[in-house]
């Protein structure tokens, strides 16, 4: 019997915790909400769920998950524990366990590359401490052996979104991606379509999607993601704009809501595109545009601590003329409304960090451009190969960013269908679920600690 006791279930997670729970006997332990967070998986409906745990913060960024010490002296005999050094409450169950002969697999983003010595000296006590540690890339496996771990402890499982219904979206896509769906309504037929045989799917153009919201058949930037500071969509936005100036006409799609400290969405788009409070002013045409598309707020479930520290307007002014060619869609976490504009633009880019967005995007066929310090990514920057499935730039180099966001929006519908077609290829060997179960049953069965 395995005891998985998780920090929180965030709904892209449902796919992997579903599977776990189909294929092994294992209980749920889950933790109630932790900041980053916009939104969370009904995981009551797991079989095997038994608790909710309440994660208790303390100072700064460390908090201990109430209750969950006496779960060490249970009759578990293998525990599958979220590996956060911040929270100390995992600390005390890895000592306990450890005394008492229990293999531990935490799951974990283990390195980055950028911990101080302090950091490095605590991290180092802290996965020892575990049978194996589950890690989301090769990066971060490659630093802990050049720090001396065992490479027999420290299996990448890489991570995954809910690949099977993506499948069926993007099939249903190529099929009926002429059909008229109204901006952000979903997909017909998106979830019961059957996929057919590789040789049946129709291949189309974003150009019958996008047309008829922008009114013309330019290339689409895309990003998608918590538009806050660490995103620095200022930087995309300045590319888009001087690619536009300098002959290069392209469409901005931003999907995400706005968190940061001091400032919130309404007050930066009042002031530079003239919405009011509700950001529609009045309009009410079906199919969303920059002058008519419904902007939220962070809403209620997004706490203060939530929010990235730092202050100011995320966005730059921008020229009147260009204001047609962006879209801001808000919030939106409705798998059949992402799908079409996901599948149906040219390039994603994340001049900040990047991480289960690169995932999402390659899974319907979209190069993802984001930056080339590693320690500054998240672990899914991997899934990029640059020429192949996106590119990198110098991180913070303006001059750079636009130089390849120019090369990707120039290539041929050919070379756009070749790419989708690597996309999917890199994301179907090892970004699954399917992936993630099989590296699962293969640890979870070792019992040494």
């Amino acid at each position: 019997m395995i005891c998985y006791l998780s920090n929180a279930a965030p709904h892209y997670r449902r796919a992997i915790f579903e599977r776990i729970d189909r294929e092994f006997d294992c209980h749920f332990y889950i933790g109630d909400r932790v900041a980053g967070i916009g939104a969370y998986m009904d995981f009551r409906s797991l079989k095997g769920f038994r608790a909710e745990v309440h994660n208790a913060k303390l100072a700064g960024s460390l908090y201990w998950q109430q209750s969950v010490i006496r779960l060490a002296f249970s009759r578990y005999d293998r525990f599958l524990i979220d590996g956060e050094p911040i929270c100390l409450s995992t600390w005390l169950l890895l000592l306990i366990l450890r005394l008492r002969g229990r293999p531990v697999v935490l799951w974990s983003h283990g390195w980055y590359g950028d911990e101080g010595i302090l950091k490095q000296f605590l991290k180092k006590i802290f996965f020892k401490l575990a049978a194996t540690t589950l890690l989301y890339g090769d990066h971060a496996r490659n630093l802990m052996i050049s720090r001396v771990f065992d490479p027999a402890r420290l299996v990448c499982i890489y991570n995954s979104l809910d690949y099977d219904r993506m499948v069926r979206l993007r099939v249903a896509m190529a099929i009926f991606s002429g059909d008229p769906i109204g901006g952000i309504e979903p997909l017909p037929l998106a979830d019961s379509v059957e996929e057919p045989q590789k040789e049946k799917v129709v291949r189309t153009t974003k150009v019958r999607y996008y047309t008829t919201l922008f009114a013309n058949d330019d290339p689409v930037i895309l990003f998608i993601g918590r538009i806050q500071p660490s995103k620095k969509i200022t930087l995309l936005i300045d590319a888009w704009s001087r690619l536009n100036r300098e002959g290069q006409p392209c469409n901005l799609v931003l999907i995400g809501g706005q968190i940061t400290e001091n400032t919130n969405i309404s007050d930066d788009l009042t002031k530079h595109y003239g919405y009011s409070r509700d950001g529609n002013r009045g309009h009410t045409d079906p199919l969303p545009s920059v002058s008519s598309t419904v902007l939220q707020s962070p809403g209620s479930d997004v706490r203060e601590s939530d929010m990235d520290s730092g202050s100011g307007t995320l966005f730059p002014e921008i020229p009147e003329a260009l204001k047609e060619r962006l879209w801001l869609t808000g919030p939106l976490y409705d798998e059949a409304r992402l799908a079409p504009l996901i599948y149906h633009a040219d390039v994603c880019v994340s001049p900040g960090n990047v991480g289960l967005a690169a995932i999402h995007c390659l899974t319907y066929g979209l190069p993802v451009i984001t930056h080339n310090n590693p320690a500054r990514q998240g672990p899914e920057f991997e899934a990029i190969t640059p020429g192949v499935t996106g590119d990198f730039f110098r991180e913070d180099d303006p001059e750079d960013l636009y130089r390849v966001i120019k090369q990707w929006i120039s290539i041929s519908v050919e070379r756009r269908e070749e790419v989708r077609d690597l996309c999917y290829k890199t994301i179907e060997a090892r970004y699954t679920p399917q992936y993630q179960i099989r590296v699962l049953k293969e640890v979870m069965n070792r019992q040494t600690n």
